[in-house]
Order: C-alpha cells, then sequence, then structure tokens
C-alpha cells in the first residue's frame, strides 16, 4: 500500500469498528479498497495500535498522538509520520470539520450478514459517503461501546470528529461498512468483520526490531 492511502484506510477502520477498546482487542476484517482485497488484522493494547495485512508492510500507530510507523520486513526499514501529518492527510480524505456534516441516518432497512441481522445507517458529507450494517446483537457489544467512549480524547477520533461519525452514536456494532471517498483519489473502502476477541497480546507485538532503520521521507510527500 502506498503511504498516501493509509488515511483512507484508517478512516474504513475507524468506522468498521476496529478502533474500539482500550484493553487488548483483535478483530479481523476482510477489506477490499480500490481494487486491492485483503484480509486485515487489527490489533489494540493500550495506547498502541497494529495493523497488519497490507501488502508487503505494517503499521503501529500510537492512538493518542497519532504518530505512526510504516514497517517494512523484507527491506528491514520504517517510515515515520506524525500524528499531525496524518491528521492533515485525514482532512484532505474527509474535507473541512464541519459540525453537522457526519450524522447517521436510519434507513429503516435489514440486511443478514454472516450471523447476524442487521439494520443499514448511513452518512454523507462533502467528500464521502458511508453505509453502515449495524448488528445488535454482537458478542460483548456493550462492553465495546463502553471502550468506544474512552477513545473520545483520542487522536483518531478527533482527527476524524465532523467527518465520520463516532459509531459510539449507534445502536450496535458494525460488520459491514462502506466507505466512498473522492480525496486524493476516487475510491470505495469495502469492510466486513469475520472475528474479534480480548485475547491477551504481548507487548512486543508493537515494537520495531531493533536492526530496521528509519528510511527518511519529506513529510511533504505523505499526504500528496
Amino acid at each position: 500500500m502506498k503511504i498516501t492511502l493509509l488515511p483512507v484506510l484508517l478512516l474504513g477502520l475507524v468506522v468498521s469498528g476496529s478502533n474500539v477498546a482500550r484493553a487488548d482487542l483483535t478483530m479481523v476484517q476482510d477489506t477490499q479498497y480500490g481494487q486491492q482485497a485483503q484480509r486485515v488484522t487489527v490489533k489494540i493494547k493500550g495506547d498502541k495500535m497494529r495493523i497488519d495485512g497490507m501488502p508487503m508492510n505494517y503499521m503501529i500507530m500510537d492512538v493518542n498522538s497519532g504518530n505512526t510507523f510504516v514497517i517494512m520486513p523484507a527491506q528491514r526499514v520504517y517510515v515515520k509520520m506524525a500524528g499531525s501529518t496524518l491528521a492533515a492527510a485525514m482532512q484532505k480524505v474527509g474535507g473541512e470539520n464541519r459540525a453537522g456534516d457526519a450524522q447517521f441516518v436510519a434507513t429503516g432497512q435489514t440486511e443478514k450478514i454472516g450471523d447476524y441481522d442487521t439494520e443499514i445507517f448511513t452518512v454523507e458529507t462533502p467528500r464521502l459517503k458511508g453505509k453502515y450494517w449495524v448488528a445488535r446483537n454482537y458478542p460483548d457489544y456493550e462492553q465495546i461501546k463502553e471502550e468506544v467512549c474512552k477513545l473520545s480524547s483520542g487522536f483518531m477520533m478527533n482527527a476524524a470528529k465532523g467527518r465520520i461519525p463516532d459509531i459510539g452514536q449507534l445502536p450496535g456494532i458494525p460488520v459491514k461498512t462502506e466507505i466512498e471517498v473522492q480525496h486524493p483519489m476516487p475510491m470505495t473502502v469495502q469492510s466486513i468483520l469475520i472475528s474479534a476477541n480480548q485475547d491477551p497480546i504481548s507487548d512486543d507485538t508493537f515494537v520495531i526490531p531493533g536492526d530496521f532503520h528509519q528510511l527518511q521521507v519529506p513529510e511533504s510527500t505523505l499526504t500528496k
């Protein structure tokens, strides 16, 4: 994945429920962005988040500051993206942060997704459209929703505020999402939640190998 596409994937992950806890949490999603389809695994422990499944690399983020590291094992290098740079890239995708832009709308439609009966919600802002298939009976829903509120001061929620709704507003967990964006290029990000568990995650999961070297990339190129 190109680094410039990270904000698009992150927007899809925020609304599909992957960024929902401060405790140990592992979520697996089948995700398609553009013409690329793959299985994405998101692991969260405390204030760290790791996303695996991107071609040839993975990323680690501090969910408070937004500081993100894209690790490329084949080259044994990594690229650092400051939270401010990522926020700027997300703004390019989502547009200006305007109160009232990001509001869920209940369509009254229902659909069965896997084992779950879902209700369909939509949202539309000047630069993106979203569709959410929400399950009220997802296991541990109440516990997950409680953890959602703890992210209200986190980077992802602040960066997305006014552009992407807080999924804590929904009456369940989105098990499928579809996000259409126009900038930096027209793209649809689709995600289906495959599984979620709260098994313990090792701290080493979020540590960059000591023999990897930082690849210096001008930050101005990361948001183009």
